[in-house]
């Protein structure tokens, strides 16, 4: 049977159908695109801001002066970077304005980097919980190697102490 007495359609009765729905065509795509542009219009703007801190591991042994990368375990630096510690120290430098971000820290993969990065309605809102975040976070971790520091010194010094007296006994 030859095809056109089995009646399968051809383009030109899909372009015949087509022709005759034009106004549906147009009256979707302009529905479409109208309600796309307003939504996209009526959405706030997020701005975002980024610090990034480089977590170094603290050497006290003069001895070897170098520590290899990656002996820092990055993971609990970034949960504590995430603490309320540290959050409440942010928000305390960076003002009312900061308490109206958003706050997420990444960390590098194969690096000892960590990225404080702050959204907001408010770009300087962003931009001050991000830097203020990274500065608590690196004030907290200075104030506990001192610390520890510190710590580590008293016998030495109470040992030092000993052994003054007992030179001035000789």
């Amino acid at each position: 049977m030859p095809v056109e007495e089995i009646g399968y359609p051809q383009l030109r009765d899909y372009l015949a159908i087509l022709w005759q729905r034009k106004l549906t065509i147009v009256v979707i795509t302009l529905v479409a695109t109208t309600s796309a542009l307003w939504y996209s219009f009526s959405q706030t703007p997020l701005y975002q801001s980024v610090a990034e801190v480089i977590v170094r591991p603290v050497n006290v042994s003069p001895l070897s002066p170098n520590t290899s990368p990656g002996w820092i375990p990055m993971e609990t630096e970034q949960r504590f970077a995430l603490s309320g510690e540290v959050r409440a120290l942010a928000l305390e430098k960076g003002g009312a304005r900061a308490a109206n971000a958003s706050l997420a820290v990444e960390r590098v993969t194969d690096s000892d980097v960590l990225v404080f990065r702050a959204t907001s309605a408010d770009p300087k809102a962003a931009h001050a919980l991000a830097q203020s975040s990274a500065e608590a976070y690196l004030k907290i971790r200075l104030d506990r190697v001192i610390s520890d520091l510190e710590g580590a010194a008293e016998p030495i010094e109470e040992q030092i102490t000993a052994l003054d007296q007992q030179i001035s006994k000789v």
